[in-house]
């Protein structure tokens, strides 16, 4: 589903040349305008307008073996709509690439009260439920995931967008001790 809107009054002016080659600024530069070129954009994305997104995450255990388990989260979102930093929403028309990432992890059961017979009264591990120790990777396929855009103007006074990524893959490990 799209979410589009058509704002009243959202036209901006092109100068061109003799030769319809654009001018910059008229004042400034050394061409003459020769024509002013009315331009309507018409329907632009609003700022909210991400089509998809979607995740699973899947938790189960191993097979004949409650005491280790696996989980996996998947997560895939399409770009949101952006533009150059000059207020002009016209100009928000580029999309950020996807977001795709996959985490996996493995956790394995240390300690398990209710599994345990006669506890010693003198035994530390009495106050404990249980313990878990975990092992994950984030971002497992090791994708640049984009989240902004850092503009930088050249001497010519042209922006470029530059992409900020994400961080890359990421190994976890966790102690989970309940009491």
């Amino acid at each position: 589903m799209k979410t589009e809107e058509d704002i009243i009054g959202d036209y901006y002016q092109q100068y061109v040349d003799e030769e319809g080659e654009p001018v910059d600024r008229p004042n400034e530069n050394s061409r003459e305008v020769a024509d002013t070129v009315t331009n309507l954009p018409g329907s632009i994305p609003r700022p909210t307008d991400q089509r998809v997104n979607f995740g699973l995450f899947f938790q189960d255990y191993l097979p004949n073996n409650e005491n280790f388990k696996m989980h996996l989260n998947l997560l895939f979102g399409t770009g949101l709509p952006f533009g150059p930093p000059d207020n002009q929403r016209f100009r928000d028309t580029l999309r950020i690439p996807p977001y795709r990432r996959v985490d996996i992890g493995f956790s394995a059961l240390l300690w398990d009260r209710e599994r345990v017979e006669n506890i010693k009264p003198n035994n530390p591990l009495r106050f404990l439920r249980s313990v878990w120790v975990t092992a994950e990777v984030f971002n497992l396929l090791g994708i640049k995931n984009t989240i902004s855009y850092f503009w930088v103007k050249d001497v010519t006074n042209r922006t470029y967008a530059v992409p900020n990524y994400l961080t890359s893959r990421r190994i976890n490990g966790k102690i989970v001790v309940k009491f």
